[in-house]
């Protein structure tokens, strides 16, 4: 009887969600430990890219930006694990802050005028295709449940939403089975 298999895996993760439901682009990284090719433990990070339509305006009529960035704990458990392609269900229960900005770029140091803490929950499923030996793809779709401080009026932006990714992430997918 072969011994347990585990490998890492290191990767990139894009994904289309909702902010204050409108449309928005998260892209983040994913690290983590697969433990005889069912259990996956690891960590992923995510920051809101961009953000399309609902402009959040001051009193003064000034266009202002978002931001969001959380990180935390990835888990995962494989269903269906075939040569080429497997099934799985993950989460992401993790930590982090969003802010409201002056510029409407997603990108550089962040200038908040207001920021709150929250936190994430993201029940998700997977669909997975290992391309090559180092090489997988994966598809996922699912739900972020975010609690956070509360805004201040007339901020209430739901930072709740379905989400649907893209995942690349390279690892020793195929042992020598």
């Amino acid at each position: 009887e072969d011994p347990p298999r585990v490998h890492g895996f290191l990767g990139l993760s894009l994904r289309g969600t909702t902010t204050n439901r409108n449309p928005s682009a998260l892209t983040g990284g994913r690290v983590g430990f697969v433990f005889d090719d069912r259990f996956t433990i690891g960590g992923a990070f995510y920051s809101l890219t961009a953000r399309y339509a609902g402009a959040i305006v001051d009193p003064r009529g000034n266009e202002l930006g978002m931001r969001m960035a959380y990180g935390g704990i990835l888990l995962g458990w494989t269903l269906y694990k075939g040569r080429v392609l497997d099934v799985g269900i993950e989460s992401l229960a993790a930590a982090g802050a969003a802010c409201i900005s002056p510029s409407k770029r997603s990108f550089g140091r962040w200038s908040c005028i207001e920021k709150v803490g929250l936190v994430s929950i993201e029940p998700g499923l997977t669909f997975g295709l290992t391309l090559t030996d180092w090489v997988r793809v994966g598809m996922t779709a699912g739900y972020r449940f975010v609690t956070r401080e509360a805004w201040r009026a007339p901020n209430d932006f739901t930072l709740s939403g379905p989400y649907i990714g893209l995942d690349i992430d390279f690892g020793a997918f195929r042992g020598n089975r």
